[in-house]
């Protein structure tokens, strides 16, 4: 005996009611159109920030070649003293994140182009001071601090090390890879934004055609 079997129902398309174009719009304004021009010029997107033009690199490949890696070093004068003396900067941040680099590091790259670069930058002076005399209490005060920011170009025979990675001394690094990041005093005078302040004299000595390194 045969059973009829069921008939199965026809299957159903739901059709929205109405496309959202205001998505649609959003993709095309927020993402879309940025990431092309980033892609096409290779400039930045006016008006949209650091952190979001950061992610239309990423997004479009990675559209400017790296130049060089960069290192960060700390240098002092102290009170009965008038030459910069380097300080090693890993006896401040023994985790290293990745390759040579520490939370410090992390943290003075993030502060370049911030608002309240200089007053993180004071901040960390003051406590790599205290750090330091309470360490060396035989030791001289520190009367000022100052950042410089050392760019190792892809090639050069300091950006690549045979053995594991260590600070190089900065008496053997030509001057001309060397920039002053910022100075920092303790005793209420302002310190100084050196290389902004370099950076922005450059751009207006260039006028408005010049590009943001």
């Amino acid at each position: 005996m045969n059973k009829e079997s069921p008939q199965s129902e026809p299957s159903r398309v739901i059709v929205a009611e109405r496309p959202d174009y205001f998505l649609c719009a959003f993709f095309v304004v927020v993402w879309l159109l940025p990431i092309s021009w980033v892609g096409m010029t290779k400039q930045r997107v006016p008006l949209v920030g650091t952190y979001a033009n950061d992610m239309y690199r990423v997004a479009s490949l990675f559209t400017k070649r790296l130049q060089g890696s960069v290192d960060y070093y700390f240098q002092v004068q102290f009170e009965d003293g008038w030459e910069w003396v380097n300080i090693p900067k890993r006896d401040y941040a023994s985790i290293i994140m990745s390759g040579n680099r520490t939370r410090l590091d992390r943290m003075l790259q993030d502060s370049v182009y911030s608002p309240r670069g200089m007053k993180q930058r004071q901040l960390l002076a003051e406590y790599v001071k205290a750090q330091y005399e309470r360490r060396n209490p035989e030791h001289s005060k520190i009367e000022s601090f100052r950042y410089v920011v050392v760019l190792f170009p892809v090639g050069n025979k300091l950006a690549s090390q045979k053995r594991g990675w260590t600070e190089w001394p900065i008496e053997t690094i030509p001057e001309e890879q060397q920039r002053e990041l910022s100075v920092h005093f303790f005793d209420g005078r302002p310190g100084k934004n050196s290389l902004i302040n370099s950076l922005r004299s450059s751009a207006e000595a260039n006028g408005p055609g010049a590009t943001e390194p």
